[in-house]
């Protein structure tokens, strides 16, 4: 194990001890990482921020969960992308890009990313960046077949590879 897995290691361990400041450490190291996944999977400054605090507060609540020989930000990565899939469920109208006169530099993938559709946008995150297994994308989202995953995923790969000319 190196350095900083035993730094990460007893972080953790305090945390679940009940230690608030630990539990603040684990937040500062992990909350960009969470956001990133957020705003790319919601395409929403918002929605991003709000996924965070629900995340981070979900994982101070059952931080008794997490196991020791697991990765605590995979942990976290879940946790967000239930809770973006929820509010997609919930109010697909809230997953749509809302950034306007925000002061944000975005990547050109993240560019791209948010003109593609909800739906697309979901699935290429899980898919391509955050390298889920199609039939496991298949658990997440039910709602589509795996020929409706299929067809989402190349539509909006081929919609990043035109964008991404440009």
């Amino acid at each position: 194990m190196d350095e900083n897995n035993k730094y990460l290691s007893n972080i953790l361990e305090s945390s679940k001890r009940g230690n608030i400041k630990s539990y603040y450490q684990l937040i500062v190291m992990h909350v960009d990482n969470v956001f990133a996944l957020a705003f790319r999977l919601s395409g929403n400054f918002h929605v991003a921020k709000e996924i965070c605090f629900l995340t981070f507060q979900f994982a101070w609540k059952n931080i008794q969960q997490v196991r020791m020989n697991s990765s605590f930000i995979s942990w976290l990565h879940g946790v967000a992308i239930f809770f973006i899939l929820e509010k997609y469920r919930n109010s697909k109208h809230e997953l749509h890009s809302h950034n306007e006169g925000l002061a944000i530099r975005l990547s050109p993938v993240d560019v791209a990313l948010n003109t593609l559709s909800v739906e697309e946008r979901i699935i290429l995150t899980l898919v391509d960046i955050k390298k889920y297994a199609l039939n496991e994308v298949s658990d997440i989202l039910p709602e589509f077949s795996t020929d409706e995953l299929k067809a989402q995923l190349f539509s909006a790969r081929y919609k990043i590879s035109e964008n991404l000319k440009r």
